[in-house]
């Protein structure tokens, strides 16, 4: 191709590699998606500006289980904060985080009583022990959590400050 009309296809848009534009556009997509909710944990189901952005991120994920995923996306991805791991894997290492920032509090404060809107290293853990108390409530909290909850001495029907 002469130059001059490589030049005026490329200032029309024409995309040379429309694979790589579709695959840098989700990417900016996921970036948002990260700006806006601060953190990668695309709900698989999740659409954005109406791309399926949560299947596109765990077809990227099994590419990468597969050693399929070539090394700069997969550098792209680990900079913009996407976990390889399992999404329960997450959830576990998350609410194990919790439990010790829970720890924590009540070593420093002598008790669990966290205040609903009460932050710890930047984690919403007065929330988080609300919402354990209503899974709780509902039947629906695993028992392990349960009774690591009640061995740091969480009391079930409690009234917090805010």
């Amino acid at each position: 191709l002469e130059p001059r009309r490589a030049a005026a296809l490329q200032a029309a848009g024409v995309a040379w590699d429309p694979l790589g534009s579709e695959w840098a556009r989700r990417l900016r997509l996921l970036l948002a998606f990260q700006a806006r909710e601060g953190h990668c944990d695309v709900p698989q189901r999740h659409e954005e500006q109406g791309d399926k952005l949560g299947r596109w991120l765990a077809t990227q994920r099994a590419a990468h289980k597969r050693g399929a995923l070539e090394t700069r996306r997969e550098a792209a991805l680990v900079a913009a904060g996407v976990a390889w791991d399992s999404i329960e894997a997450r959830r576990e290492a998350g609410w194990a985080r919790r439990h010790g920032l829970l720890l924590a509090f009540k070593a420093r404060e002598g008790h669990c009583e966290v205040p609903k809107r009460h932050e710890e290293q930047g984690d919403k853990l007065g929330q988080w022990l609300v919402d354990q108390r209503a899974t709780h409530k509902r039947g629906a909290l695993e028992a392990r959590r349960v009774q690591a909850l009640e061995e740091c001495g969480v009391r079930w029907s409690v009234r917090v400050p805010s």
